[in-house]
């Protein structure tokens, strides 16, 4: 299990008391999510097109480097999202695809990836049912942004938790060694 870091003020300040109230109402404080070395969970997901995609079938053959993020069409996850489009070729060239997964219903994600051209699957989660061992969210609408590079075959060879939606894609190539 990963801890979320504390702060260095010294307990007694109202900034500390503030932090700590804020972190007891919207999220626990030990998070569970996957982790490096660890066999990605076998799971099922409607697409953006409504087909059934399996985690299985997702790293049979090839690696993956699944992105998650809080919203369809919301600035931060279109900026993310275009990134990950941008670079999509070069993923590819190095054995990778992409997927996109969020909360959102087939619907909203099929109609964001028609606005932004979006050319690789969107795993929609919105009965929370694989978001939580992912990325660690265990509230509705508290999704913790977080990419995830899978090995073909299926182990986690890299994590990133609560990454900015600008360095997402930075950091996934540079895993990769781009």
């Amino acid at each position: 299990m990963r801890s979320i870091a504390s702060t260095t003020r010294p307990l007694g300040s109202s900034f500390c008391r503030s932090v700590t109230r804020s972190v007891s109402r919207s999220l626990s404080v030990r998070v569970s999510a996957i982790a490096i070395g660890d066999k990605l969970p076998a799971f099922t997901l409607q697409s953006d097109d409504k087909k059934m995609i399996s985690s299985a079938d997702m790293v049979k053959d090839k690696g993956v480097v699944i992105f998650i993020y809080p919203r369809a069409n919301t600035s931060g996850c279109t900026c993310q999202a275009n990134g990950f489009k941008d670079n999509l070729s070069t993923f590819n060239t190095k054995g990778y695809d992409v997927y996109g997964l969020s909360a959102d219903t087939p619907e909203a994600q099929a109609a964001w990836k028609a606005q932004e051209g979006l050319t690789y699957p969107l795993l929609c989660d919105p009965e929370f049912t694989v978001l939580p061992a992912l990325c660690g969210s265990e509230k509705r609408g508290k999704i913790t942004r977080t990419h995830i590079v899978v090995e073909k075959g299926g182990v986690v060879s890299d994590v990133k938790l609560a990454i900015g939606s600008k360095e997402s894609v930075p950091e996934a190539l540079k895993w990769l060694r781009f």
